[in-house]
């Protein structure tokens, strides 16, 4: 008992404070959300959810992506080789840099074909304009949380993203209230663009850059980190996508807007049932890296038990509880919103089977099962995408949310199965003391 309770502690102190700006932080982006709704109403709030969802889909390349690579690349060589890690900081920045730059541009330029032909609402054209620019500090925040992850400065991680939570909170709604959706939009870009600022500041104290770019290994370490970010990157390139095509479809049909607005609405709570989970999951990367780079087969396979049952844990209360309570949610929204409340349900269920997946995705990003990853993400996105055109026009909103169940718990009984073999080659005696 007390070795599983020493395994157990370093998993508390790494997550702790992550865990912590994680609830503050979806606290304060669910008050922002509720009064968000309420003041645009459904039809409004849809096309609002359609602009946010589009922005998240282009810049989780960075949040999902190149923040993940970072905190996997950063946490092999975490408290080893300054040089290397300061080289690696500097490759991220750049990386991040340029396709922010690049992502702004392609989205400020398609944003009126993509109103009129694509979403077939053409007075979304000003509003996806606006969300280009929001694009920018976004992909940057994503680098700044992956860096700071490999770097395990978690308590400086909780404190922005808690801060910046807060202060969106406290404008977005105000804004909306002010000048609708061009309003929520402004205030979203002033307001991460200048906590995404602060962020990159604090990220990069300290950082020898003209060591970085002058060290003989700088060739070999970008060739390295391309190398480790490519198979993570097009995994969310597989993914990112996808939350976007399926709200496209559900906006094409009658109501769509509307339904766009509920089902949105319900997926916020969805967001904060797997928020934590990934975040637990996320701090115990670099760990879980630098174990398996090491070689310590028997604390990489206890430190993936703990996580596995800690993320179970979290993900199924929560979303018990959010099941039950389904219906008293959604009307915290208002009256339009309360026949939403199945599509939480079935959320709940989805977040569950999410929560779990977050923690054997992130371990098989640790042993280096990138490629795997790729498939299997790449199988989500077509059963997910399959289920909604399918459903969609039938059923509505209620179809993408049956969609993500039937998505998501394919995708973890997956994970899974290969989980458990990939554990008992960890510990084998021919695996333990070598380097992954």
């Amino acid at each position: 008992m007390r070795a599983v309770i020493a395994r157990a502690a370093p998993l508390g102190r790494i997550a702790g404070w992550s865990v912590g700006g994680a609830l503050a932080s979806r606290v304060a982006a669910l008050v922002s959300a509720v009064l968000l709704a309420r003041i645009l109403g459904p039809a409004h709030y849809g096309e609002y959810a359609l602009v946010i969802t589009t922005v998240t889909a282009v810049a989780s390349l960075s949040t999902s992506g190149l923040g993940v690579a970072a905190s996997k690349y950063l946490g092999d060589f975490h408290g080893s080789m300054a040089s290397r890690r300061d080289c690696g900081v500097a490759v991220v920045a750049v990386y991040s840099s340029g396709y922010a730059v690049l992502a702004c541009a392609l989205l400020a330029w398609a944003a009126p074909w993509l109103a009129r032909e694509h979403f077939h609402h053409e007075r979304l054209a000003g509003a996806l304009l606006l969300g280009a620019l929001a694009v920018v500090p976004a992909i940057v925040q994503g680098a700044v949380q992956g860096t700071l992850y490999g770097l395990e400065r978690f308590r400086t991680n909780a404190w922005i993203a808690s801060a910046c939570a807060l202060s969106l909170a406290c404008t977005m709604p105000w804004c909306a209230w002010l000048a609708g959706i061009p309003g929520a939009l402004g205030a979203l870009v002033v307001v991460t663009a200048a906590w995404s600022c602060y962020g990159a500041r604090v990220a990069c104290a300290g950082i020898d850059w003209r060591g970085a770019w002058r060290a003989g290994w700088r060739n070999s370490e970008t060739c390295r980190f391309a190398t480790v970010s490519t198979p993570i990157v097009l995994s969310a390139l597989v993914m990112a996508p996808v939350n976007w095509l399926a709200l496209s479809l559900l906006a094409r049909t009658p109501a769509g807007l509307a339904q766009v607005g509920q089902f949105n609405a319900a997926y916020q709570w969805y967001i904060g049932l797997t928020f934590i989970p990934a975040v637990i999951s996320g701090t115990v990367l670099p760990a879980l890296a630098r174990m398996r780079a090491s070689g310590d087969g028997h604390g990489f396979a206890s430190l993936t038990r703990h996580s596995i049952v800690t993320n179970g844990i979290v993900a199924c209360v929560s979303s018990l509880v959010v099941w039950l309570a389904a219906h008293r949610l959604m009307t915290v929204y208002g009256p339009a919103y309360s026949e939403a409340a199945p599509l939480l349900r079935w959320l709940a269920v989805a977040a569950a089977a999410n929560g779990l997946n977050a923690a054997v995705g992130q371990i098989m990003t640790a042993s280096n099962r990138l490629w795997f990853g790729l498939l299997v993400n790449l199988l989500w996105a077509c059963t997910y995408l399959g289920f909604a055109w399918w459903q969609v026009p039938r059923t509505g909103a209620l179809g993408l949310a049956q969609g993500l169940v039937v998505a998501y718990i394919l995708h973890t009984l997956i994970h899974l199965g290969c989980l458990r073999r990939h554990l008992r080659e960890a510990v084998s005696p021919r695996h333990e003391g070598r380097p992954a």
